[in-house]
């Protein structure tokens, strides 16, 4: 939910993992978990698995995301093509009637909400020479 006056989405306490208020299967990424929830994670699969396991921060996250390439965005250059290799707030978005007052893309991965894992277009490699 949007608070209309800050601009900004603000949790629900009928929200959750488990129901965050659209369809969501097995093949679709976690939604409505904190950072806390993905530590708490991270620590207890360290522990079953006797391997350490962290989140990545940032830096790590957009370093690994990018796999080795350097253009405006971890796929190259092109904003049209956000809509390919990225699920975000775009037409479907807009055509399901999300608030009016949200920044749209101008391109359509066809998902209103979360993409399937796997549906859209892997991020290009750099192969090292």
């Amino acid at each position: 939910m949007l608070d209309a006056g800050r601009q900004r989405a603000k949790e629900r306490d009928n929200r959750s993992f488990r129901n965050p208020g659209y369809a969501q299967t097995g093949t679709h990424a976690a939604v409505c978990v904190s950072w806390e929830d993905a530590k708490a994670f991270a620590d207890w699969l360290s522990k079953i698995t006797g391997k350490r396991t962290k989140l990545l921060s940032e830096a790590q996250w957009e370093y690994v995301a990018r796999a080795g390439n350097t253009g405006r965005y971890p796929f190259g250059n092109t904003e049209a093509d956000l809509c390919a290799f990225g699920n975000g707030a775009d037409r479907s978005a807009r055509a399901a009637m999300l608030p009016s007052n949200w920044d749209y893309l101008r391109c359509d991965d066809g998902h209103v909400h979360t993409a399937p894992v796997g549906s859209l277009r892997p991020m290009p490699s750099v192969s090292s020479t």
